[in-house]
């Protein structure tokens, strides 16, 4: 890093000679050159998680860290997030999936991190920072269904941050960075396109949220009032609080945040929560299967019996599957109706042969038949 360690805290003048030959007098900028003591908490605080995810997970340094283990440490996890964990949005960009990805995250942040501490100040990089992984959770939270975690989303708000030098000061970029940067920031960007298991939309939230804030914040040294700088606020608050509301709507639709709302209910034995649940679900869309199965399996803890077994119908009409069938099966058999509580078996029976719960029942209703000869249907 020759361009990191040529910055000198001078507020001597340098003289500056122009291609037509005339000279002029500039100030040097004046730089925060001191260690990179903003860079060096973020990797300890990153490794200190790692060192974390491996006892929790069985010291899996190559094989990886289990989904389990990374929900439970903060990962980003959609539905949780929709259900209030707030918190998860910054907490995931601490967490890391194996000894690779956090050796290249944090090896990208080194090399870069100190840069954009030394250009942007400490306390205006640390805002870039967290604004930038803030924006990266986001935009995943946004547009990817998928459990993330990682520091890349902030390490590309860094280089977004960097790029904005472009803008503010052409000389300094061109002599610092150069188009290597964008260079890297198209080959990182084309690979999690075109490769699996790469958060890309956090890579995407984490560039747009540092170049915003850069252009919020400023330079090191730079006014931090200017109209430029409200209009950039502006712009960074409308991206903030636009991806949270629009991530938000979408996730009230997944049906993992379903499934979750449902189970947390279920926990709690409130079955009536369970069919509002499944109602709302069906408001926005009316083919949701997870919808169907909230409202079947409250109905009939509620003793609401026909509500349950219309439910179940809507469900096998969907998807058949034999927990359907079983659901028809108790509601006809606590009704009384044991024939079409044995036909509901049967066809359950079919799909699920050594279903133990279905087993059982059906022998409780072929005795009640026999005892009732046949007639109560």
């Amino acid at each position: 890093m020759s361009g990191y360690d040529n910055f000198h805290p001078d507020d001597s003048v340098v003289v500056v000679q122009e291609a037509d030959g005339t000279q002029h007098v500039r100030k040097k900028r004046h730089w925060n050159t001191g260690k990179p003591v903003v860079t060096q908490v973020i990797i300890g605080a990153n490794l200190v998680m790692f060192l974390l995810e491996m006892l929790l997970s069985g010291f899996t340094l190559f094989s990886g860290v289990s989904t389990s283990v990374l929900i439970e440490l903060g990962a980003k996890a959609n539905w949780l997030i929709a259900d209030g964990e707030l918190w998860r949005l910054f907490t995931c960009t601490f967490l890391h999936a194996g000894f690779t990805h956090i050796l290249f995250n944090m090896w990208g942040l080194w090399i870069w991190g100190r840069y954009a501490e030394v250009l942007y100040g400490k306390v205006r990089y640390a805002i870039i920072y967290v604004f930038s992984g803030l924006m990266g959770s986001l935009l995943s939270f946004w547009l990817s269904p998928a459990v993330s975690i990682g520091a890349s989303g902030a390490l590309f708000g860094v280089l977004g941050a960097l790029c904005y030098i472009g803008i503010s000061d052409r000389q300094m970029f061109r002599r610092l960075l150069g188009p290597q940067l964008f260079i890297i920031i198209g080959i990182n960007l084309f690979y999690g396109f075109t490769s699996g298991g790469v958060d890309n939309f956090g890579h995407l939230g984490g560039l747009i949220g540092g170049f915003a804030a850069a252009a919020a914040l400023g330079l090191y040294k730079e006014r931090w009032f200017s109209v430029k700088r409200v209009l950039a606020v502006i712009a960074a608050v409308v991206l903030f609080f636009g991806s949270f509301a629009l991530g938000m709507n979408a996730n009230r639709d997944d049906d993992r945040y379903l499934t979750y709302r449902v189970a947390e209910a279920q926990k709690q034995k409130d079955y009536q929560q369970m069919v509002d649940l499944g109602r709302d679900a069906l408001t926005r869309n009316g083919d949701n299967v997870d919808a169907y199965k909230a409202i079947a399996y409250g109905a009939t803890n509620l003793h609401d019996y026909d509500t349950a077994v219309s439910a179940a119908k809507s469900w096998i009409a969907l998807k058949e599957e034999g927990d359907a069938y079983y659901v028809m099966a108790v509601c006809y058999y606590n009704s009384g109706s044991f024939k079409d509580a044995a036909v509901a078996l049967e066809k359950g029976l079919t799909l699920s042969p050594r279903d133990g719960d279905m087993l059982e029942l059906y022998e409780k209703v072929q005795r009640m038949l026999k005892n009732d000869g046949g007639t109560r249907t």
